[in-house]
Formats: structure tokens, C-alpha cells, sequence
């Protein structure tokens, strides 16, 4: 019988010290996260400490994981001076919560293989950086660091579709979708009083409004529509339950119906 391997020993002590989590000795949330933080950087870097950031970025480009503009955005030599705005002891201020939401939410990863290729540091630096390419040069770098600092240090927060998003080749910032749904004998009598208008959450597909028939089979002008929407759209007329990229979830973002007059 084989015996267990080396990560599988680093979660058992991880969920060990996080069972231990409790109202009377709530310190064991640091003790959990510093655990989980060497975890996630030997599973992203294959050692505790980080590697240098323009190498770092330049693997992540080849590998599709990061839009290859940041590359052409900044040269070797800014990249280096990004790097030596980074605090990674800064990880070592999260809590266990903060640190489980960052793998399984924020971090760029293979969600099929589990596989993870960044730090929360790099995270906070790339989307500085993202943010501010198209500012002059002579001042970007000073945004760049004092907006990493802030975020950072968690004097501001960013939304999902930012923290998650931005740096990588998807460069999706918003997390709504409009899906257009007209009268149909039948089912409209059934479920709306006239026209509406579908506000679905979901990531990664931004601010578009895509025509679908209420009788839950999109129609001929469908062209563009993601193949994985398909069985939310089918979903609406039963409400409730919906499946997205292939997890089942209850209510996941509220579905929220609005009117809209007709002709609108």
C-alpha cells in the first residue's frame, strides 16, 4: 500500500489547524492560512519562494494564462521595478476565509486539473499594472505601486470579475448578461405580463443581449450565444435551478426579471 504523498500531507495538516478554528481560539485562522499559502505557492511555483515577476509573466504568456499585452505594455526593466514594489510577506496577513476565497474564486488556475499559477502578490501587481498600461509612462509606475499598496493592504477592494479577470487573456471586467426574451402564445401568458427583459449573472460573458425564445430554443439569430448558456436559457421557464459550467447551483446570482414596455 502506497503511502500518502507529500501534498496530500500539507492539506490534512491545513484542514487540522482549521478545524481548530473556533470562538475561543480563533488565532488558528492565521496558523490555517500561512499553511495554506506555502501549499498554493509550492503548487503554483514548485517552492515556497516566488519567482522574479517579468519571468513569471513571460512563462504565464506562453502558457495563455496571461494576456500577452502586458508584454508589449511594459519592457524587462519596468517589470523589475514592479517586482520590487511586491511585499510577498504580505500574503502572511490573511485569513484562512480570505485565503480559501483567493484559490477558489480570484487565482488563475485549471479549474479541471486544480493546477494554480499565481500568488495573491502577483495577482495585486499584474492588475495594477493592467490597469494603468495606457497611462503616460513617466507616471504609470507610481499608479502601479501605490495602487497595489492600497489593495494590497486592503485599504480598497476589487470585484470578482477585476480580481479574477483582469491580466488574462479573457479581459472580462463586467459580470451581467442581458438575454432578450419576447411574447410567445402560451408560455408568455404564463410567466410574464408583457415584455421583459432577463438580467442573468454569469461570468465571463459580459454586457451583451443575446434574442432567445421564450418557448426556452434560441432562435436563427442566435450566432455568437455560448454553447454553455444554452441550458440556462432552457432553465428559465422552471426557475430556480440553474447549471453553469457544469456545477448545479440554487438561485446563484438571482435571476432578476424587469419590465420593459413593449417597443422599448
Amino acid at each position: 500500500m502506497m503511502g500518502l504523498r507529500p501534498p496530500d500531507i500539507h492539506e490534512t495538516i491545513i484542514k487540522a489547524a482549521a478545524d481548530l478554528i473556533s470562538r475561543d481560539a480563533p488565532d488558528y485562522q492565521y496558523l490555517a492560512a500561512r499553511l495554506a499559502i506555502f501549499h498554493l505557492r509550492k503548487k503554483a511555483f514548485g517552492q515556497f519562494e516566488p519567482p522574479a515577476l517579468y519571468h513569471h509573466v513571460v512563462k504565464m504568456v506562453e502558457l495563455g494564462k496571461y494576456d500577452n499585452h502586458l508584454l508589449e505594455d511594459y519592457t524587462e526593466e519596468e517589470f523589475k521595478q514592479m517586482d520590487s514594489f511586491i511585499v510577498h510577506d504580505r500574503d502572511m496577513t490573511f485569513s484562512y476565509a480570505a485565503v480559501k476565497q483567493l484559490e477558489g474564486k480570484y487565482l488563475v488556475q485549471n479549474r479541471v486539473t486544480g493546477e494554480i499559477y499565481e500568488s495573491a502578490q502577483f495577482l495585486y501587481i499584474l492588475v495594477a499594472a493592467c490597469l494603468f498600461s495606457n497611462y503616460p509612462r513617466e507616471t504609470r509606475l507610481d499608479y502601479v505601486k501605490r495602487f497595489y499598496d492600497a489593495v494590497s493592504t486592503f485599504k480598497i477592494s476589487l470585484p470578482t470579475p477585476i480580481m479574477s479577470g483582469v491580466r488574462t487573456p479573457t479581459r472580462q471586467f463586467s459580470s451581467c448578461v442581458l438575454i432578450e426574451v419576447w411574447r410567445q402564445s402560451g408560455f408568455h401568458q404564463r410567466h410574464f405580463q408583457r415584455y421583459r427583459e432577463i438580467r442573468f449573472s454569469a461570468r465571463r460573458y459580459r454586457h451583451q443581449r443575446w434574442p432567445h425564445s421564450c418557448a426556452g430554443q434560441p432562435d436563427s439569430r442566435r450566432r455568437g450565444v455560448p454553447h454553455r448558456l444554452y441550458s440556462v436559457l432552457q432553465a428559465l421557464p422552471d426557475g430556480g435551478e440553474i447549471l453553469l459550467a457544469g456545477r448545479r447551483a440554487r438561485r446563484r446570482g438571482d435571476t432578476v426579471l424587469s419590465d420593459v414596455a413593449p417597443g422599448s
